[in-house]
């Protein structure tokens, strides 16, 4: 783990070019998203009822407090020429987002939620141990977390958006990959926080139900089409938006989640996608080693340089580290 214990240890990291570049449109696509929806449950307004000049108008306004946020001032020419631009091309992602409420019975509860414990309203940081009594905390932040009362019960899912194209596998967290979200929903889960929990929604004795793990793409990467027709420009669109990730099995999660929004639906191994409360359970533990393992080769200062590579994908590409890797591996 070689940029773990380069940017945890020793604390380094790249020099920054102030540019628009991949990253920070990443960046903004988060950003959008949680203003767009922080905004309309603020107001109280169900995302499936806008109409397009509606969602249009606070697509550019979530734009606009985005920038502003960043620095930028929203009136001069060239930001406007940029709100513009990136409006028009978050629109086919906030019109597949939206469509989703039409079918699923979830609604997005926070934004960016902390997993720190700073304050009653955030969860505790994840808190394992090793075999020699060392503990290790996971921190992060959620993109989204989505609830659906049943009761007294709340079925939580975290949302994670990727503006990446690299897909999500069950077989990911065996490697050791596509951990976090997991972790964090194990966070929200066993919460003994009063005022989170009453934030989620449960209520008396009732308890929090694990009800998935989904990756949302959200990549600006332009969709193909044969012919130009809307109906199929936004068929395309969607298609780049299938969802990903791992959902609890059962026809109550599945009627909640809506038909066209399930995991792994339609794929041959569909069943790999499931998980049975107690499977959960089984999850999580390997989660927990896997974290557990990386945090005492961390320990033990092992730092080599061994991408984890797939036969498709090398991370070396990418890494922020590599002017000082002796052992850069290549795309296959």
């Amino acid at each position: 783990p070689l940029g773990h214990f380069l940017r945890y240890t020793l604390k380094l990291g790249e020099n920054k070019i102030a540019e628009f570049d991949a990253p920070s449109i990443g960046s903004f696509i988060h950003g959008c998203l949680e203003n767009f929806f922080g905004t309309l449950r603020r107001q109280g307004i169900s995302p499936e009822k806008l109409d397009r000049a509606e969602r249009e108008k606070f697509t550019r306004e979530a734009a606009e407090k985005y920038l502003s946020s960043m620095g930028e001032d929203v009136k001069a020419t060239r930001t406007a020429i940029k709100i513009k631009r990136l409006t028009r091309a978050a629109v086919p992602i906030i019109d597949g987002l939206c469509d989703e409420f039409e079918q699923t019975k979830f609604r997005p509860r926070f934004f960016e939620l902390k997993i720190d414990g700073s304050d009653d309203y955030s969860p505790s940081p994840v808190h394992l141990t090793d075999k020699d009594g060392k503990s290790v905390y996971v921190y992060g932040i959620i993109d989204r977390v989505d609830t659906c009362e049943e009761g007294d019960d709340v079925y939580v899912r975290v949302m994670d958006y990727k503006t990446g194209s690299k897909d999500f596998s069950p077989d990911d967290m065996e490697n050791g990959r596509n951990l976090q979200m997991f972790l964090y929903l194990k966070a929200i889960m066993e919460s003994d926080k009063a005022k989170f929990r009453e934030s989620l929604g449960v209520k008396n004795d009732g308890k929090i139900v694990p009800a998935g793990v989904i990756y949302i793409k959200t990549s600006l990467a332009d969709a193909q089409i044969d012919r130009d027709s809307n109906d199929e420009a936004l068929a395309a669109i969607k298609k780049n938006q299938a969802r990903e990730g791992m959902t609890l099995e059962g026809e109550i999660n599945e009627s909640l989640m809506g038909k066209d929004y399930i995991p792994g639906k339609g794929k041959r191994d569909s069943e790999n996608y499931r998980y049975s409360e107690e499977e959960f359970e089984e999850i999580m533990a390997s989660v927990e080693n896997a974290v557990i393992n990386i945090a005492g080769k961390i320990r033990s200062g092992k730092a080599d340089a061994e991408p984890n590579l797939d036969g498709k994908y090398s991370p070396c590409e990418w890494c922020e580290f590599k002017p000082v890797c002796r052992n850069v591996k290549t795309k296959k």
